[in-house]
């Protein structure tokens, strides 16, 4: 659940809405990725720089009674927060029909988009049925950075537009980027742009994965866990969110599963091939949703999920650092082929978080 979305809520009522909705499996929050295409051809990007934005059905995509169809099964299931990404979302025509559906099926909707696809027929969409956030990501503070990494000479400039725009209606905006060796140098000034200049919340990731077809050249980009750790400490939120992190660390209970987060428990993914998921990197277990109720596939993900278990003499199940590293099996399969192994960059990364921390006395 992301509880940084939901800063009005308060943290007694969040935690037992979470609390509850494990115990029950009742699966709260979930994804969509309505189309792997994207007009953009980002050097990072996990689904890989072939999806063609005008080829309609690519990859199987689901038709739009479909996905109405499992809005409304997955609204019946118990689903309160809702994900609608791509690829990118906006490359289907059928996009705003989508969104509108979940919004009046009560849905608190977020949309992760470029920003470059976003029409004005859209922005009075989102007028009269505000999203409960937009996401856009940027990769560089300057035209010349942000379109080196979107493959797209341009994206900079209608990604900058898309968010003038939505500010300007009074839209919920974040702004996210990944810390990567091509824009290492002017990270601070993307920070920047996003807090100072448009005054909006700002989030960084630097775990940079490989492809879901097992492609490793986005690892080429990554910076040291050092330089991630380094850059993650300079920012004073990120560095209290680690803080509180490292101060919980001592009452994290070892879990018997394999997959100790959400993921199978509160969480789904429904990718563009319909293949009902535990989490969008969590691929090796998949139901078929095409034609199968979301209900029937959401039992079977929570039976096989619960059914994963930690082998015995695992690193990570028993490490009390496991909180610093966002500890991630299915991070764990991409990277070494293994779920039940440690990835080693995040236990590198979180290493060095939790060091940096202890040498500011946090």
């Amino acid at each position: 659940m992301d509880c940084d979305a939901l800063s009005g809520w308060s943290e007694d009522f969040l935690n037992r809405l979470n609390s509850e909705g494990r115990r029950l499996c009742i699966p709260m929050t979930g994804s969509m990725a309505l189309t792997h295409r994207c007009n953009l051809r980002c050097a990072h990007c996990y689904a890989g720089p072939d999806m063609d934005p005008q080829s309609p059905g690519m990859c199987g995509e689901p038709s739009t009674e479909r996905w109405l169809s499992l809005i409304d099964e997955v609204a019946a299931a118990g689903c309160l927060f809702l994900l609608l990404t791509g690829g990118e979302p906006m490359v289907r025509p059928d996009f705003a029909q989508i969104y509108r559906h979940a919004k009046e099926a009560g849905l608190l909707v977020t949309v992760f988009t470029n920003g470059t696809m976003l029409t004005d027929k859209i922005l009075d969409l989102f007028d009269e049925l505000p999203p409960h956030a937009v996401e856009i990501s940027l990769y560089g503070a300057t035209a010349a950075t942000h379109d080196g990494i979107a493959g797209i000479p341009g994206a900079f400039d209608w990604s900058i537009a898309a968010v003038e725009k939505l500010l300007a209606r009074g839209n919920r905006l974040r702004l996210k980027s990944v810390l990567m060796k091509p824009n290492l140098e002017e990270f601070p000034a993307i920070r920047a742009l996003a807090e100072e200049t448009y005054g909006v919340d700002f989030r960084m990731d630097a775990a940079i994965m490989p492809r879901l077809d097992g492609d490793t050249m986005p690892l080429q980009l990554r910076v040291s866990p050092e330089t991630a750790a380094d850059m993650e400490m300079s920012h004073p939120e990120t560095r209290r969110k680690w803080a509180k992190a490292k101060s919980q660390s001592a009452h994290v209970t070892p879990s018997p599963r394999l997959y100790s987060c959400g993921a199978g428990v509160i969480g789904f993914h429904i990718d563009a091939e319909a293949q009902l998921l535990p989490c969008l990197i969590t691929t090796n277990v998949a139901v078929d949703v095409s034609t199968k109720p979301f209900a029937e596939g959401w039992s079977e993900i929570v039976e096989i999920m619960a059914g994963l278990k930690a082998k015995t003499g695992l690193e990570c199940q028993s490490c009390p650092h496991s909180v610093m590293c966002g500890q991630c099996p299915s991070y764990a399969l991409m990277e070494n082929g293994q779920a039940d192994s440690v990835p080693e960059y995040l236990c590198e990364l979180g290493r060095c978080r939790r060091e940096r921390l202890e040498r500011c006395g946090d």
